[in-house]
Formats: C-alpha cells, sequence, structure tokens
C-alpha cells in the first residue's frame, strides 16, 4: 500500500510538471517575436506639430515639441514625410530659394531635405523653416532676441554682417542648440550691435525669419 501511495504521488508530480512545462513553453512562444517583425512602438514618434487655436478662438498656432522634431532629423526623407503625411506641396526653399522643399500649410512649416550626392547616402532633413504661426517654446518670428532670450536663455547671439552684404537680409541671428538640432533666428538689426535709435524706431531688431536646423557639430550661424 505504501508503495502504491508512492507511485501515485510520484505520478502526480511528474504530470504536474510536463503540465507546467507546457504552459512555459506556450507563453514563450507567444512572447516571441517574429525575426521580420517592425517594434512599432521603438519607431513611433509622437506628432512633433501640434496645432492649437489662440483665445479669441478665429485664428490657429502650431507648438514645436522639440524632442520630437529631434527624432524627425534621424529618420530619412521618406521616413519623415510617411510620418508627417502627403499633405504638403513642393515650394521654393531654404538658401535664396533654390531648393525644393516641402511645405505643410496647416503647420506653417517647410522641411528642406539634404543633398543625396554630398553623402552618398538617404536624404534626411537639413533644416525646417517656420512661419509666424509657429511657437517654439514661448517664442515666435516677430520677437527680439532679449524677448527670445527670456525663454530660451541658452542661446548665442552672432554678427553675420561680414558675411552678408544685403540689407533686410538677416545681419544677426540667436541660435539655441537642442539635441541633434538647434533653433535659429535671423534679424536685421540687434539690439547689442544696434547702429542708430532710427533702426530700432523701425522696428529692423525684431526676427523676421526662424528655422530649425540640424546641428553638424561645428560653430553655427
Amino acid at each position: 500500500m505504501e508503495s502504491e501511495a508512492v507511485l501515485k504521488k510520484s505520478t502526480k508530480i511528474i504530470i504536474l510538471t510536463v503540465v507546467t512545462t507546457l504552459i512555459i513553453s506556450a507563453c514563450g512562444v507567444q512572447q516571441m517575436p517574429d525575426s521580420d517583425e517592425v517594434n512599432e512602438d521603438e519607431l513611433y514618434i509622437d506628432n512633433p506639430f501640434r496645432v492649437h487655436q489662440n483665445e479669441s478662438g478665429n485664428d490657429s498656432y502650431t507648438e514645436v515639441v522639440l524632442i520630437e522634431v529631434s527624432k524627425l532629423f534621424y529618420l530619412t526623407k521618406d521616413e519623415v514625410l510617411n510620418t508627417l503625411g502627403d499633405h504638403y506641396k513642393i515650394v521654393p526653399a531654404g538658401a535664396e530659394h533654390m531648393y525644393d522643399g516641402c511645405y505643410y500649410e496647416d503647420y506653417g512649416i517647410t522641411i528642406v531635405f539634404d543633398d543625396l550626392d554630398e553623402r552618398n547616402a538617404p536624404y534626411q532633413i537639413e533644416l525646417i523653416e517656420c512661419d509666424n504661426t509657429v511657437e517654439i517654446k514661448g517664442t515666435r518670428i516677430g520677437m527680439t532676441f532679449s524677448e527670445i532670450l527670456t525663454y530660451l536663455p541658452d542661446s548665442k547671439i552672432h554678427d553675420l554682417r561680414p558675411n552678408f552684404l544685403e540689407y533686410y537680409h538677416p545681419m544677426f541671428s540667436l541660435t539655441c542648440p537642442f539635441d541633434n538640432i538647434y533653433v535659429w533666428f535671423g534679424a536685421v538689426e540687434a539690439a547689442e550691435w544696434v547702429d542708430t535709435q532710427q533702426d530700432l524706431d523701425m522696428n529692423t531688431d525684431k526676427t523676421i525669419e526662424l528655422q530649425i536646423r540640424r546641428n553638424h557639430m561645428f560653430t553655427v550661424q
């Protein structure tokens, strides 16, 4: 009788072990991802350009989320356009409007991609031009450098006059680095270097350009 009881107990233990092993194996199979499957959570980018209504309710503005924008600069051109959608049109953009830009009217941005031949690699974002409906950490086109510095205190101001001679081309810039990108504002005059009070009275110290640029790891201007 004792040996029969021991045999039954052993049998139960074996059955329990086999069942447990099967359950663990089944769970393991369910958790194993397909080797050809892409983990979308790892590649997911939340929309960097968030449209809000002004308090009046009549106009809207675009809030730029820099942490999300910085991710776009790691993507290829096709990946960027797939992320943001195909609701854009091609417009002249970049320096002297020599490049084709992808203009997203609802976001107030134009994306300029770099030159494939220069890097022998897939196109990536070189810069994003922003209009006066775009807001970055409380800053917009039309603010002076002093006003911008209250929101972006780590910014630096650069004198571009040795490089440009045309008036009403930005003669000064303000840059603020963020990860692999930097925010760039351009103005005709800057209070720090203003030549005459008349220039300030003409509001030439107000910024006229706003861009988000790729950080190429050299001194930015």
